[in-house]
């Protein structure tokens, strides 16, 4: 009998694979939380569960927009000019649909294999040079910095609203 031999991953399945891993870390943070506690600023920090749920989806979906994928999704909210939008009062499904359609649309979009070495144009901001790119991987790599670094920050959150950790 001969073995069955798995297929190698494509670069796209192991980011496909991370994107998920750094979700469902969220996702455990935030599990089981009223729209009241998404709302509470229990640490120095005035973030809330609730805006960093709402920031993500926001910041994940415009930089897709950015390298191109493709939007079958109806637009995200604009998060005007705050960073964190206020996001109070919402319930956690509301959250996981906003987040959930940004994950589809990138999982739709990496199971196609894109180029993922094509150059993007960085936003005209303070903090990247005129004229700047990124290919469409370093966007990525970018977003699962953003999503980890976030999800630090939940788990703080989380631990000072009730003691809950995700980790450990």
């Amino acid at each position: 009998m001969t073995p069955s031999v798995s297929p190698l991953s494509t670069e796209a399945d192991d980011l496909r694979g991370a994107f998920a891993t750094q979700r469902g870390l969220l996702e455990r943070t935030v599990t089981g939380l009223t729209p009241e506690q998404l709302s509470l600023s229990p640490t120095a920090s005035e973030l809330c569960l609730g805006a960093i749920l709402a920031h993500l989806a926001v910041v994940e979906s415009q930089w897709l927009d950015r390298a191109g994928v493709p939007r079958d999704s109806p637009l995200l909210p604009d998060p005007g000019s705050a960073p964190f939008p206020d996001r109070d009062g919402r319930d956690l499904d509301s959250f996981r649909a906003e987040g959930g359609a940004v994950a589809e649309r990138l999982d739709a979009w990496l199971a196609a294999e894109p180029d993922l070495g094509a150059r993007v144009p960085l936003p005209a901001t303070p903090w990247f040079p005129a004229g700047s790119t990124w290919s469409r991987r370093e966007v990525l790599l970018h977003l699962l910095r953003e999503i980890a670094q976030h999800s630090g920050h939940a788990d703080l959150i989380r631990e000072a609203i009730d003691g809950q950790k995700t980790m450990g």
